[in-house]
């Protein structure tokens, strides 16, 4: 088994762990209907989106990668926007940052797509490093800044709530390290080394991810025991 396969076989556990978890938010959405529940099965239903359409280029050739490229800028740039939103929901952004956000993704699509569709593979190398880090920058910001402030304020909240704020901010943080790290280490990407690695570390951020967006009943028992053994301790001290 060469080291490719070993990245592709990687690669497609990821992927159908992501379009898991997606069924599994979008289950919860579609039981409650909470605005909040919706932005974050838009989240995680959107990065499975962009594997999912990874992994059909590998088997639809260059031509379908070449036309799915331009949806899946939207869609990644849109899970990014979604956990915002999701943020928003939890804790209220002003009005006016909200709209700011949605016009600075918006745009940054408009300019990837635009090189993109005009220069192909060949655009000019600063045009190239610009739309680059314009994606990752916007997307970096989108997902980190609602992790970081999930994780503080993770700590006011009851035990299951805590424990599923934090499982999303590790994982989304996990995500953001994941994308710094492949293109820091772009010129490294043909070392067997690097592409098992970076697959290993996209397969470790599904379980925080689970975790997070869907836990299943015996994990929320779990996060809860603690909670309820300190009440009983509580009690127990005051009769």
């Amino acid at each position: 088994m060469t080291h490719l396969t070993v990245v592709a076989i990687l690669q497609l556990i990821s992927t159908l762990a992501f379009v898991a978890i997606a069924a599994l938010s979008i289950r919860d959405w579609l039981a409650t209907k909470e605005r909040s529940r919706m932005y974050l099965a838009l989240a995680v239903g959107s990065l499975a989106a962009v594997s999912l359409l990874g992994q059909l280029a590998k088997v639809l050739g260059a031509g379908f990668a070449a036309a799915s490229s331009y949806v899946t800028i939207v869609i990644f740039l849109g899970s990014g926007l979604a956990l915002l939103l999701f943020r928003d929901s939890v804790i209220p952004l002003s009005r006016r940052t909200r709209w700011l956000v949605i016009g600075v993704v918006g745009l940054t699509a408009v300019f990837v797509i635009a090189v993109r569709a005009l220069y192909g593979t060949s655009a000019p190398k600063p045009l190239s490093v610009a739309e680059l880090i314009a994606l990752i920058a916007v997307w970096s910001g989108c997902v980190g800044e609602p992790s970081v402030r999930l994780w503080l304020t993770a700590r006011s909240r009851t035990a299951v709530q805590r424990a599923r704020m934090r499982a999303l901010s590790f994982g989304y943080l996990g995500i953001v390290a994941i994308l710094l790290v492949a293109v820091g280490v772009q010129s490294l990407a043909s070392q067997p080394a690097v592409q098992i690695g970076v697959a290993l570390a996209t397969l470790a951020i599904v379980p925080p991810l689970y975790a997070g967006f869907a836990p299943p009943t015996w994990l929320r028992r779990i996060w809860r025991q603690g909670e309820e053994t300190k009440f009983q301790q509580a009690t127990h001290d005051i009769v």
